[in-house]
This record gives structure tokens, C-alpha cells and sequence, in this order.
């Protein structure tokens, strides 16, 4: 992942999670005040609704986290050709030169859950006030149908991510295998870091390594 995309990464989460936080803290309770007030016969529903709604935003700033520490494992790119040392010098260097899989199943496994949480709060409110007060019409339905679809693919992009950054086997995380997002259907082959070859997935507990410019 070379500095440039590292870097637009970390800007749609930093700018996700800032508009999350501000509707947590002013947009959503000025919002429940406001109708509240317009509408006095479902005035009642203001602070259940107000609270379902913030740990529903609150999930999903946790998932945020969670994808900024997936993009950090991911941060290190495979090692550059001895040839192209203009390519070496754009890519992305942290501290800890190899994810563990612990830690990435750890962070994916946080993702999953937050955005879990999120989906049960909304898909609670939604089938509240479309089933039980009568309120809101046609767009409960939606909402409701749209709070399970990610209830149900969480636990599928948790696995995506974990085959994209080497969660399974602990090999380091390529560019290739951030984008190649065939591997939230099939774990059989991985991209190889040259870019006509394919090496075939195995599951190991060694952690594989590509080898260094030297070695044959």
C-alpha cells in the first residue's frame, strides 16, 4: 500500500468518524428534540429512541477504529523489486513489520460485532415504530430490511478482511490482497507478489514471508 492510498484511507475514516461523532453529540439529539415537539403524541418515544439511535452511531464509531487498526496491519507493503527502488521509497513503513493473525482477527472480530450492535440498535427502532406505534410508513420497512442486510453481512466482511490482510495465514498484507476482493467468496489461491504468478493457500501456522531480494 504505497503512502498516497495509506493516506486516503486514513481520511475517509478520520472524516466517517468525525460525522458520526457529530451527529451523536448534536445532530440526532437536535433532531429528536425538534420532533418531539412537533409531533407531542409520540413525544414519549423521544429518549428511547434517542438512546437506541446513539449506541447504534456509537457501534459504528467502534467499527471505524476497528478498520483504522486493519489499516495500520496493512500498512506495510511487500518488499519492493531490487530494481524499482523509486516504488520502495512510496511505501508505507510501521512499526510492527508482520500483522499477527491474533491481531487482526482481533480488530476484524471488533468490526464485526460493532457493526452488529448497530444494526440490531436501528433494526430495534425501526420495527418499533413501524409495528408496534404505527409511525413512519413505507421507510420503517426499508430501514428495517436495511439494518438486517448488515446484520447479516457483517460476519462475511469480518472473513473478507481477515483473507485480505492475511488473517488466516499471517502472511504480510499486500496491495494485491487489499484489492483483490474475491477473497470474501474463496480462499484457494492468493495473489503472489509478482503479478503473473498465483500461489496456492495453504493453511499453516508458520507465518510466511516473502523472500528477500537476495535468497534464490
Amino acid at each position: 500500500m504505497t503512502r498516497t492510498e495509506h493516506l486516503g484511507w486514513r481520511i475517509l475514516l478520520g472524516g466517517l468518524f468525525l460525522g458520526a461523532l457529530i451527529a451523536q453529540l448534536i445532530l440526532v439529539p437536535a433532531l429528536a428534540a425538534s420532533l418531539a415537539e412537533d409531533y407531542p403524541q409520540v413525544a414519549h418515544l423521544q429518549v428511547p429512541y434517542l438512546v437506541a439511535v446513539t449506541v447504534a452511531i456509537g457501534g459504528f464509531e467502534v467499527a471505524v477504529v476497528a478498520a483504522w487498526r486493519l489499516l495500520v496491519a496493512a500498512a506495510v507493503d511487500t518488499v519492493a523489486a531490487p530494481a524499482a527502488p523509486a516504488a520502495a521509497a512510496d511505501t508505507v513503513a510501521t512499526a510492527a513489520e508482520w500483522p499477527t493473525t491474533d491481531r487482526v482477527h482481533r480488530w476484524a472480530n471488533i468490526m464485526a460485532v460493532s457493526l452488529g450492535v448497530m444494526a440490531v440498535a436501528l433494526a430495534g427502532v425501526f420495527l418499533h415504530a413501524g409495528w408496534v406505534e404505527n409511525i413512519g410508513g413505507p421507510p420503517m420497512l426499508f430501514g428495517l430490511l436495511a439494518s438486517m442486510a448488515v446484520l447479516l453481512t457483517s460476519p462475511v466482511l469480518s472473513r473478507g478482511v481477515m483473507l485480505c490482510t492475511g488473517g488466516f495465514t499471517g502472511v504480510r498484507a499486500t496491495r494485491q490482497h487489499w484489492r483483490c476482493w474475491v477473497c470474501f467468496f474463496t480462499k484457494d489461491y492468493w495473489p503472489s507478489t509478482a503479478p503473473s504468478s498465483r500461489t496456492p493457500w495453504r493453511a499453516s501456522s508458520e507465518v510466511s514471508r516473502p523472500a528477500s531480494p537476495g535468497s534464490p
